[in-house]
């Protein structure tokens, strides 16, 4: 088990399950569904999946599909009960599996919006992210997701977690220094730019140390 200090609280890593199983792709409800006015699925229709995480899962895809105020109430009533829930880990889970399996355009930037707004979730989410790295089948665009919302949240340790996962997505990382945008990080930015390997590593630097000076 690993102990990252966070400030004065320790987050633990341990290697019980983020959830029973991953987070399946979000299917289009079938009209001979049952959904209560809310368009999600009542309870008989949902399985064996825990039937709040299914629910919750059903409520982010309709999310994607709204638009106008509807999209604006759906994504208010998502960032309320990941931060109401005693269990944010599974939700925060479902929220990245969710949109980023979609394939939606802009899925990436609802994401990082929506799980920057509950920044204090993130660090015990990181760490148990890290622990069961080899357990939950994750890709490159949940950790960019995870990074960027990083970058955005205004935690006071963010440069510190962003540096915990550079491995995982170097390009999310750097632009995730660009979001953090304090002196330590334009630095890191600056030396990055003048002396990474990576031609791509080098531009995106660059471009967010513009960003920066805008």
């Amino acid at each position: 088990m690993t102990t990252a200090v966070i400030l004065d609280r320790p987050y633990l890593c341990t290697s019980t399950p983020l959830v029973s199983e991953p987070v399946k792709h979000y299917v289009p409800l079938e009209d001979d569904i049952c959904t209560d006015s809310t368009g999600v699925p009542s309870d008989e229709d949902l399985g064996t999946e825990p039937l709040a995480v299914v629910r919750f899962e059903h409520q982010v895809a309709r999310f994607q599909r709204a638009t106008g105020r509807e999209r604006d109430a759906a994504r208010a009533a998502i960032i309320n009960k990941l931060l109401a829930t005693d269990d944010p880990d599974a939700f925060l889970n479902t929220v990245i599996q969710t949109l980023t399996l979609s394939k939606r355009p802009g899925r990436l930037d609802d994401a990082v919006d929506i799980l920057s707004k509950c920044g204090h979730l993130l660090p015990q989410f990181i760490c148990e992210m890290l622990s069961q790295n080899q357990i939950l089948p994750v890709d490159e665009d949940y950790w960019y997701v995870l990074i960027r919302s990083v970058g955005k949240s205004n935690l006071p340790a963010a440069r510190m977690f962003v540096d915990l996962l550079w491995t995982k997505s170097r390009e999310a990382a750097v632009e995730a220094l660009g979001d953090i945008g304090d002196d330590e990080s334009l630095k890191r930015l600056h030396d990055i730019a003048a002396g990474d390997p990576s031609a791509r590593i080098r531009q995106l630097a660059a471009q967010a140390i513009e960003e920066c000076s805008g």
